[in-house]
């Protein structure tokens, strides 16, 4: 159950690199925090992969037993539970992923139809395995708490990001909730450092998507 692939070619003896995400062996990645986890493959030709397994070992057999996960949930109520649905940057030689992350589940609750918390967090990488995640969310919605009040007609779910730097600045679309509506489409931009807290800044109104319907950009 794994889905979501980002491919960055990278350069190397391995130029490309996968990212992905969901459960490799069994559901919810017994062993690790939370439930979805996202990993990582290396190839040289875009047909031949090798995941990574830990301590510098490479799966060539397609064998999800040995699987390990390069980014996990942790002890942040934002990011305990789903990690996922990653997009990588290379810059200057480093990584830089946005990536899906939620709160654990709290039921049914006006305003939060998946019945948890969704946001889009950020982690930085040297090698593309080892992540420092961002002190917090990238994008999130202001009123959002490990166990929120009720909110009729809330806008918020920030979730499936797409990652770019472009221009001097990084360029974030996503998906989020519009009540009426669904998922749709929303932009941010960040002209400064990628996980500056505030840094990224909606580039519309909320209420006017730039695609509506459009879930995972």
């Amino acid at each position: 159950n794994m889905y979501s692939p980002c491919v960055v070619e990278t350069g190397g003896e391995y130029p490309y690199k996968m990212w992905f995400f969901g459960w490799s062996d069994a559901r919810t990645n017994p062993g690790w925090p939370g439930c979805d986890a996202i990993f990582l493959a290396r190839s040289k030709d875009l047909i031949q992969w090798q995941v990574y397994s830990g301590d510098d070992a490479w799966d060539a057999t397609m064998n999800p037993t040995l699987w390990v996960p390069v980014l996990h949930a942790g002890d942040r109520w934002y990011d305990a539970w789903h990690t996922g649905d990653p997009s990588v940057v290379l810059k200057d030689g480093r990584y830089y992923m946005a990536y899906s992350a939620t709160s654990k589940h709290f039921g049914k609750r006006d305003g939060y139809p998946a019945e948890m918390v969704q946001c889009v967090m950020g982690a930085v990488s040297d090698d593309g395995i080892h992540w420092t995640k961002a002190g917090q969310p990238l994008l999130i919605d202001a009123q959002d708490s490990a166990d929120p009040k009720p909110a009729p007609g809330r806008i918020g779910d920030f979730h499936r990001p797409s990652l770019l730097w472009h221009d001097g600045k990084w360029c974030l679309w996503f998906d989020y909730w519009l009540p009426g509506t669904g998922a749709c489409m929303g932009y941010a931009e960040n002209g400064g450092t990628f996980d500056q807290h505030g840094g990224f800044k909606l580039q519309h109104d909320l209420n006017k998507p730039l695609i509506e319907d459009w879930p995972n950009p």
